[in-house]
């Protein structure tokens, strides 16, 4: 038998080596995608809190091409007292789009399921890392891609989380070509207030019967049907009688008011126009006719 040709045995040992070093990258990275998914399962809404050192865990530690997108939401809790800069309610729409995107991809067979992973980080916990991300203000939201350095990390704008969940669900499907699907809010009402409010109803139905049947309710009382009656009727009597005066003719109107009694004995002497600025200051509704068109007035009222 003769000996092993050298360059064959070369070519050999190079492929076993990249293969090896190959599977070796990606049982590390099935691990790290594992790991981030066991996180996210035991995060009620969802994100992935991340410090200095799980961040250099999933990032920088990590050798490009990544299998997964990273989405981190930059908070400080010191912050949320400031309402101009609307931390909390952002940070709760985030978590609504984390919370919807994993419901929405929960199938294994999705093309997006463990593509993207939403995390926080807390300012106390990590200055080393707002600084690595050159991180001086808030709100402030990074998205990392699988070929991305942190430096690389694209920031989404003020414009992006205008509309809150819709905007940065309209951003992530942009960049990553990824499907987050609908946004689920969650109802007004929980399914506790909504079985509680159920049982309380029953309870108070035959009560509210037995008053209704025995006439013993407000709807009941007349003094409430009275006190409406009162109320409506001192509301709509001026509105009527104003509305009555504006269709009639203001000449007509400042005619037999001049014309009556009062005017007649105690401004006997005075003049037409005096009378109709005494009127005017009596009556605003008749003193705007007069101060309007006293020329058109005066001919009809003599």
């Amino acid at each position: 038998m003769g000996p092993i040709p050298k360059l064959p045995l070369v070519f050999l040992i190079t492929t076993l080596l990249f293969l090896t070093a190959f599977i070796g990258l990606s049982e590390s990275n099935s691990d790290q995608v594992a790991e981030l998914l066991s996180l996210q399962a035991r995060s009620k809404s969802g994100l992935i809190r991340l410090d200095d050192h799980s961040l250099s865990r999933f990032l920088t530690s990590v050798k490009t091409p990544r299998p997964y997108w990273v989405l981190i939401f930059f908070d400080a809790a010191k912050l949320h007292d400031k309402q101009e800069l609307h931390l909390k309610e952002l940070r709760s729409e985030f978590a609504l789009v984390a919370s919807s995107f994993i419901e929405n991809n929960d199938d294994p067979s999705s093309s997006s399921h463990a593509k993207l992973f939403f995390c926080d980080i807390e300012f106390q916990d990590s200055q080393h890392s707002f600084a690595q991300f050159g991180v001086n203000s808030l709100p402030h939201i990074r998205l990392i891609g699988p070929n991305h350095s942190l430096k690389e990390s694209q920031q989404m704008d003020q414009g992006d989380f205008s509309r809150l969940a819709e905007s940065m669900s309209e951003f992530i499907e942009s960049k990553t070509k990824l499907v987050v699907g609908p946004i689920r809010r969650p109802p007004m009402l929980s399914k506790k207030q909504i079985m509680f409010a159920t049982i309380a109803w029953l309870i108070w139905l035959p009560f509210i019967g037995k008053k209704i049947i025995s006439g013993k309710t407000l709807l009941h009382d007349p003094r409430i049907w009275l006190s409406g009656l009162s109320s409506f009727t001192s509301l709509a009597s001026p509105a009527l009688c104003i509305t009555s005066l504006e269709k009639c003719p203001c000449s007509w109107l400042i005619e037999m008011t001049l014309q009556s009694s009062y005017f007649s004995t105690r401004a006997p002497e005075c003049s037409l126009e005096q009378k109709a600025s005494q009127l005017g200051s009596c009556t605003p509704l008749l003193g705007c006719c007069w101060h309007s068109s006293p020329a058109c007035l005066l001919p009809s009222a003599m």
